[in-house]
């Protein structure tokens, strides 16, 4: 009898022996039974396999063994360098498979490391900057590394473990090997240990100099598609849109490419590169949380846990190369390709409008990546003759509202993402966000919050902070930065996994999840990234884009400084009084956060935004009359009697308000409406339907139109898409009374408030809440009220800072 029958001990004989691991196959030990026991029903799935744990969990364990283990940077081992074994890669069209992925990955120090702390071991490498894409890690690739300890390298030594990575990740490895050379790479994904919090914390704070001392950065777009059309490989139709990429650089045939129908599949291609995932990609990873207790666990598992943003990638590149299957292109050859695209944009969408079933087949150059992408990253940085960076050109404010057509996985990392590329934040510094990210590993939480020994509170990376608190220190941040409060009207902020309730849903008991001050993307006029490709959702933001310059396109608040303030209260004390002005409120136009609250009694404690926005204005009117919204940049009737034309007017005039409301009374880039918009305005309606209503889209889809007018329309329809037309009520202005002709946003309601807060650009519309003795507001959205854009409601009789010398200021409470 085996061990383990008549005895009531433990027994060895039904243990599953497996590499050291023991496993307990029973519960407990079987007695010697006077009868035959039943054999057990086999458990199965439904798809009839049997279901063995034992078997499972030891499948498991050994895949586990067989798993790369990272080894820990030593002092002076700056970063870790993935050395690619040379291979074939294969050809999927004569059934040739591709070699097996074989690397080596080594310690090195980087380039500037090596000049300070002699004979440390240093790699050149090339950096591969790619999109990670949705799907498992199901590719294996092998890692050979030696076991450290006896100081020799030799046969002996050699481990070979795998390293599992996702099939984007696999194809580039595999094009990018050489057959007969190694090829060194700096691949986030592999050569950052994504369980190790503290190293993860540091090598991103080091991002900088990674990309910056790479001496190439790969761009992997993907092994391209077939084409269904014409039965060609992936191979064939990678190398025919390459091809016409450095065709289409030869300006002298550039315009026969543009006319010539048999090139339209060509030009297809081209607009389907440039709507690659990688062109509309944020961060191709996302996020390293100062500790590990704050990371969530479904980043954990799926590995996604670097910061890194495709600007920093390319900006602080010293080359780059474009790589699509085999295809290989420098990328100031195809940045250019992109811009000269743009350049012809009308041209090329003529021509392919004749040839193409699509009514639009290229949309709106404003949502392309790769037409921001080139913009931007041309934009970012003053550089030396050598690629040094000289002067960083764009502040965050100006970054996070401009970024609007790529993807960040992590709704923190909108603002995190670009803190070292701003110019006006202390990230910039590479030294100086080492130190800030380093210290953030080991330092408490309150210190965190509170900003350490470096940065800025509100802006610090801590992943711990609700999201809530996160967006609201950064609009504290830019309001104390600008002297402006626009950035409350832009539409920025990532949508929330949570469903966003429509703000004609609220009530005065079911707050929103997110300040209404703190505007979703979705509002945008192209509604983000994964809107963006399906065209426009909503007109653009009427406070327009910030510059470097500081031009605003309107100046409805007569350049008065805001007098604004976030509510902050802390965990264990009472709130800041709301309505009071706290000391560190006083010198300035804007309380600039200086971190915990001045509260006496709560020095040591987080001060934690509360969602509420105090901010003084004027209320000017009210909304009387609303028109239904203008979808799809329909003018309807209702909104052009609203405006005063009729069928009875005269032929040679349209009313004033009514044409400069179309186009909010500016043209292209904020300029003076150009005087022909009138006479353009005045063709239109002449087109108007028999049902009274304006067509834009059918006009300027009409091959007979005038140029000039479909110029107008395109104008028009950036302003009215989706909003609403609106009348007031009326209120005393130069002695008279005054109705308000306009533009509301389409979650505008009639009875809401249309009103100025000092330090925001343009007017807004305030929706009142709750009772008389403890009422707040709602913000519903910028607005365009003709007349009184550029200062004419205060001109006259300017308050001064803090703007308690009337009662007619308010301070409004918005939540």
């Amino acid at each position: 009898m085996p061990d383990g029958y008549g005895s009531d001990g433990p027994s060895d004989g039904y243990r599953g022996k497996k590499r050291g691991l023991e496993i307990d196959l029973r519960d407990k030990p079987l007695k010697r039974a006077g009868f035959i026991v039943p054999a057990k029903k086999k458990i199965k799935y439904k798809d009839g396999t049997p279901k063995q744990p034992a078997r499972t969990i030891l499948s498991v364990v050994e895949k586990v063994r067989e798993l790369h283990q990272y080894t820990e940077l030593a002092p002076g081992e700056d970063i870790r360098v993935l050395i690619l074994e040379p291979g074939q890669p294969g050809d999927s069209a004569s059934g040739i498979e591709a070699d097996p992925v074989r690397c080596k990955l080594v310690p090195s120090a980087l380039p500037s490391t090596k000049n300070v702390v002699p004979g440390l071991p240093s790699y050149q490498y090339e950096a591969l900057s790619y999109f990670w894409g949705l799907g498992e890690p199901s590719f294996p690739i092998t890692i050979t590394s030696y076991k450290k300890g006896n100081g020799r390298h030799s046969i002996a030594n050699i481990v070979q473990r795998k390293f599992w990575v996702r099939p984007n990740l696999h194809a580039a490895l595999v094009q990018l090997r050489h057959p007969k050379d190694e090829v060194r790479l700096w691949v986030d994904a592999i050569c950052i240990n994504q369980e190790n919090v503290a190293e993860k914390t540091i090598q991103v704070s080091r991002m900088n100099e990674i990309y910056s001392e790479a001496f190439n950065i790969c761009i992997w777009l993907g092994v391209g598609e077939p084409d269904p059309a014409t039965r060609k490989s992936e191979a064939e139709y990678t190398k025919q849109t390459f091809d016409f990429i450095r065709e289409l650089l030869d300006l002298r045939r550039l315009d026969q490419l543009i006319q010539d129908e048999k090139y339209v599949d060509r030009w297809l291609a081209f607009v389907g590169l440039m709507r690659n995932r990688w062109f509309s990609r944020r961060w191709v990873v996302q996020v390293s949380p100062p500790s590990q207790s704050n990371i969530p666990l479904f980043l954990l598992e799926i590995g996604m846990l670097t910061p890194k943003s495709w600007v920093q990638e390319l900006a602080l590149a010293r080359d780059a190369t474009v790589h699509y299957g085999r295809e290989v292109m420098q990328w100031p050859d195809f940045a250019d390709a992109v811009a000269l695209f743009v350049a012809k944009h009308d041209q090329i969408n003529m021509l392919l409008k004749r040839h193409s079933i699509e009514p639009d087949p290229i949309g709106d150059m404003r949502a392309l990546g790769a037409s921001i992408l080139v913009e931007a990253t041309s934009n970012l940085f003053r550089k030396s003759k050598d690629g040094e960076i000289l002067e960083r050109l764009l502040s965050l404010e100006i970054l996070v509202s401009t970024l609007l057509a790529f993807e960040a996985t992590n709704p923190q990392d909108i603002v995190y993402g670009v803190l070292s590329i701003a110019n006006d934040t202390p990230y910039s510094n590479s030294e100086t966000a080492a130190k800030t990210v380093a210290s953030a590993v080991s330092t408490p939480a309150a210190d965190i919050r509170a900003g350490g020994a470096y940065g800025d509170p509100r802006i610090t990376p801590n992943y711990a902070k609700p999201l809530r608190e996160i967006y609201s220190d950064f609009i504290d941040y830019c309001v104390e930065k600008s002297s402006s409060l626009d950035m409350i009207c832009r539409h920025w902020a990532p949508r929330s996994t949570e469903r966003r309730r429509s703000i004609t849903a609220l009530s005065a008991d079911s707050f929103p999840p997110m300040p209404t001050w703190v505007s979703s993307i979705t509002n945008s006029a192209f509604g983000g990234p994964e809107l963006a490709l399906h065209g426009r959702c909503n007109g653009d933001n009427l406070v327009g884009i910030p510059s470097r310059q500081n031009h605003k396109n309107y100046n409805a608040s007569a350049g008065l400084k805001p007098c604004a303030k976030i509510d902050r209260y802390c965990d264990d004390v009472d709130a800041t009084p709301s309505n009071e002005i706290p000391s560190y409120f006083q010198q300035g136009g804007h309380n600039s956060f200086d971190g915990p609250t001045p509260n006496p009694h709560a020095q040591n404690a987080i001060a934690k935004a509360s969602g509420i926005l105090y901010a003084k204005g004027i209320c000017l009117d009210t909304i009387e009359r609303l028109s239904p919204r203008a979808a799809q940049g329909m003018i309807l009737q209702e909104c052009l009697d609203m405006g005063g034309w009729s069928d009875d007017i005269e032929l040679e005039k349209v009313p004033d308000e009514l044409w400069r409301t179309l186009v909010a009374d500016r043209g292209p880039n904020g300029t003076n409406a150009p005087s022909w918009y009138h006479r353009a305005c005045l063709e239109s309606f002449t087109h108007i339907t028999q049902n009274g209503d304006l067509s834009t889209g059918a006009l300027m889809e009409n091959p007979n139109t005038p140029s000039t007018m479909v110029t107008f329309l395109k104008r028009v329809q950036e302003v009215v898409w989706n909003r609403k037309f609106l009348r007031s009520k009326g209120f005393h202005h130069d002695g008279g009374k005054k109705r308000l002709f306009g533009l509301a946003p389409t979650s505008a309601q009639e009875g809401d408030l249309i009103c100025i807060l000092f330090g925001c650009s343009v007017p807004v519309v305030l929706r009142r809440m709750g009772p008389p003795d403890d009422h707040f507001y709602y913000l519903i959205g910028e607005a365009y009220a003709h007349g009184i854009m550029d200062g004419e409601a205060l001109s006259k009789d300017l308050p001064v800072w803090p703007y308690d010398d009337s009662d007619k200021y308010l301070n409004f409470k918005i939540r």
